[in-house]
């Protein structure tokens, strides 16, 4: 039998014998292969067991294919030296692995004990048009609370899923994996962090996402919980992340399918952690409407181009263009979320991916070149002092007035601005250079491609035509206490606001979330205290 009759395919583990490898060789007969047997056959070319699974599993339709059992070594190191570009080293899986490593880990924190149960259920459904595969793991960790969920009425509680392929379902059809009783609180950070890094345990992959999905309310908290906790504080949020980012040490991107949490507050606190976020600035399913699942939608659409760019990315390689220029992960993934919300513009109004400062080893060696976001910084601190000193202050708060708003006009919501289009209208307004400059300065490191902070952004031009991806509080520094957050104090912002003499939003005023649905009263949750 030929070599090139011989083709070499993967097989989920689970239906192997024990002791097999989840390769098997399809020719004139199928049988599994040992993989003590692999590695002895395959030392002998360099090519060690796992690097052979590694490739095998690519699946790319001109897998350079050769018969293991043919001891011609020289064909067989012919045969795979187009391979060699995709060998990667031997990683030791986590213990408590279920399924085989993979590129990218995606894990939903859907946060379902709210108003909003029946459309979150809906997220996972429109995930599942796209379902797991060889590269890519979709997980979802759902609670709907102690009563039946609304959509089959099957369960309540909190479920992990582990998302299979079925388009054609209307209900979760996907992979139990966990039960954890009807009395979860996904406002808990610690609950939340436990829940990523079972995920990371049971899921190994090389890059990690993770979906907070649910209510939100840009710097004042998201991931609400009606039956056993509150909401989540941003300061919360962000402990979760550097929790992850500590213990797994991988690249690592949120995604905010939540309201208005791309603001520069949300980025602040995350910076260090996150290499990539994506969200938006206005209320998601569009300006004072309810929430809808159309970003569940996007995002599928999104999982879908990722998974099909690492499948051309593999069959580039093995033909042996090691070297051509097809990039396949987070940064490329966030990209493509946001060319699906261009490509489709209906319900999501505002939509924008950045990279962060936690992949620092992208920019440059030895400091050679300072994180995007701490240039913007840099450029904040000067503002902050320039409006604090000028003695221009109507220039200031008539600017902030004309500058793009969000949150279908409850406060303090509507205080959120866009943070281009208020130094545009600041600068507009005043003589005072100082404070000129200080505007064009931060306006300069927003430009698209300045540097590469705002990797794409998409705005309704309709309803948000001055939206540019990143927000800023523009309100009163007493609201919730702003002036305390670390944003305000270490950048001088909230002194700032404060110099224009500004009232806080009452208690009363925050009894809802920036669509109009009821927010409880009870404190938020933040990290844990040591």
């Amino acid at each position: 039998m030929k070599a090139e009759n011989i083709l070499l395919r993967s097989q989920p583990v689970s239906s192997m014998p024990p002791g097999t490898s989840p390769i098997w060789i399809q020719g004139g007969a199928s049988a599994p292969v040992h993989s003590t047997g692999i590695k002895d056959i395959w030392a002998k070319v360099g090519l060690s067991a796992r690097k052979l699974v590694h490739l095998v599993e690519s699946k790319a339709p001109d897998f350079p294919v050769v018969n293991p059992l043919d001891l011609n070594f020289g064909a067989v190191a012919n045969a795979i030296a187009g391979a060699r570009a995709m060998a990667v080293p031997s990683v030791a899986e986590p213990t408590g692995a279920i399924k085989p490593h993979k590129k990218v880990l995606m894990i939903n924190l859907i946060a379902a004990d709210c108003n909003l149960t029946r459309y979150q259920y809906q997220n996972i459904v429109q995930q599942q048009k796209v379902g797991s595969d060889e590269n890519t793991h979709l997980v979802a960790y759902i609670d709907v609370g102690p009563n039946k969920n609304p959509v089959d009425g099957q369960w309540s509680g909190c479920r992990g899923y582990y998302i299979n392929q079925d388009p054609q379902a209307d209900t979760i059809t996907s992979e139990v994996f966990g039960d954890y009783g009807d009395h979860v609180d996904m406002s808990n950070p610690k609950q939340l962090r436990d829940f990523v890094l079972d995920a990371i345990n049971k899921f190994p992959a090389d890059q990690v996402v993770i979906v907070y999905n649910d209510h939100g309310g840009g710097e004042f908290g998201e991931m609400a919980d009606d039956h056993d906790g509150s909401f989540a504080s941003i300061s919360g949020i962000a402990w979760v992340n550097a929790e992850v980012k500590k213990a797994c040490g991988k690249p690592l991107m949120a995604i905010h399918d939540a309201c208005m949490e791309n603001t520069i507050e949300v980025m602040y606190e995350n910076r260090a952690s996150l290499d990539f976020m994506v969200g938006s600035q206005e209320t998601i399913g569009g300006s004072g409407l309810p929430y809808t699942f159309i970003l569940g939608g996007k995002l599928s659409e999104a999982i879908a181009q990722l998974q099909k760019s690492f499948k051309l990315k593999a069959a580039r390689n093995l033909r042996g263009g090691a070297h051509e220029a097809i990039s396949a992960g987070l940064k490329e993934f966030a990209q493509s979320i946001i060319g699906v919300a261009r490509a489709h513009p209906n319900g999501v109004d505002t939509l924008a991916a950045e990279q962060l400062d936690g992949g620092q080893a992208a920019f440059g060696t030895a400091g050679a070149k300072e994180p995007p976001f701490d240039c913007l910084i840099d450029t904040i601190k000067p503002l902050a002092a320039a409006i604090r000193a000028t003695s221009d202050k109507d220039a200031v708060r008539q600017g902030i007035e004309a500058s793009e708003s969000y949150g279908g006009g409850y406060p303090p919501y509507n205080d959120i601005r866009d943070l281009y289009d208020m130094c545009q209208q600041i600068a507009k307004r005043t003589s005072d250079p100082k404070l000129k400059a200080a505007t064009a300065a931060v306006i300069a490191q927003l430009e698209p491609g300045s540097n590469n902070l705002i990797l794409d952004s998409e705005n309704n031009a309709k309803t948000h035509p001055r939206s540019h991806g990143i927000s800023i509080f523009c309100g009163s520094p007493k609201t919730q206490n702003y002036g305390a957050s670390p944003f305000a104090t270490e950048t001088g912002w909230g002194d700032a606001l404060a110099s224009l003499q500004s009232n806080g939003t009452t208690e009363e005023e925050m009894r809802v979330w920036p669509d109009g649905s009821p927010r409880t009263s009870k404190e938020p949750q933040g990290p844990p205290i040591a």
